[in-house]
């Protein structure tokens, strides 16, 4: 009877206790904070990085491309210049080739200062007997010579005299002229043709104004420049 009796704070005290739940059967508290995979590359993107690399193929050919154009166009100015500078050194071998002679010859008839007198280059030789080149010195080269010194006072370095060569059916003569500050004068003069050749005749704008000596010494040039 006494068992019977217990109280129940006795019964509840006898009841066993639980055990605490283990580590393995507890769960993340928050299943958000697991690792995402990895997304995958739209098509979009994949697109717009090939038209780049299109984009960038292209203005690099073009860039080639314009610069090979480039580097043949300065070729062609090259080839330009050196051929001129060709033409420049043949003159200049011919004019040092000429004969000393004829160069004293002119110097002495077209003034009394050796330093004053241009060198005289007639081309091609062998189209200028001495005859015609003493006609042309003492109709042309002369007067012409003392005119400029008159007028401007400064003497030609150079006077090359030529066939002309543009057009074969031309007859005139071709003069250059070259200063000693580079100054270059060309014009045409007589006739291949024809036996005598004419005297210088002067361009003015107005009327030509000679000095007494000039007039004494050149005679057929005032004449001729008479309007």
């Amino acid at each position: 009877m006494n068992d019977q009796m217990k109280s129940p704070s006795t019964q509840q005290n006898m009841e066993p206790t639980p055990a605490p739940p283990q580590e393995e059967d507890k769960k993340p508290e928050n299943p958000k904070e697991q690792p995402k995979p990895p997304k995958k590359p739209k098509g979009k993107k994949v697109l717009v990085v090939f038209l780049v690399l299109i984009a960038l193929a292209v203005i690099g050919v073009a860039g080639y491309y314009l610069l090979n154009e480039k580097d043949k166009q300065l070729a062609a100015k090259d080839e330009k210049i050196t051929a001129l500078k060709e033409q420049v050194a043949t003159l200049q071998s011919e004019a040092d080739s000429a004969d000393t002679s004829e160069e004293a010859s002119a110097e002495s008839e077209s003034s009394d200062s050796e330093d004053d007198t241009p060198i005289v280059v007639f081309t091609p030789g062998g189209q200028f007997d001495d005859a015609l080149k003493k006609e042309i010195r003492t109709k042309l080269i002369n007067p012409y010579v003392d005119y400029q010194q008159e007028l401007s006072g400064k003497t030609p370095a150079t006077i090359h005299v030529q066939h002309s060569v543009v057009n074969s059916g031309e007859t005139d003569l071709v003069v250059d002229v070259i200063y000693p500050d580079e100054v270059v004068e060309g014009f045409l003069y007589g006739d291949n043709t024809q036996d005598t050749q004419p005297w210088y005749e002067p361009t003015c704008l107005d009327q030509c104004e000679f000095s007494e000596e000039y007039q004494k010494q050149y005679p057929e040039v005032v004449t001729g420049a008479t309007p």
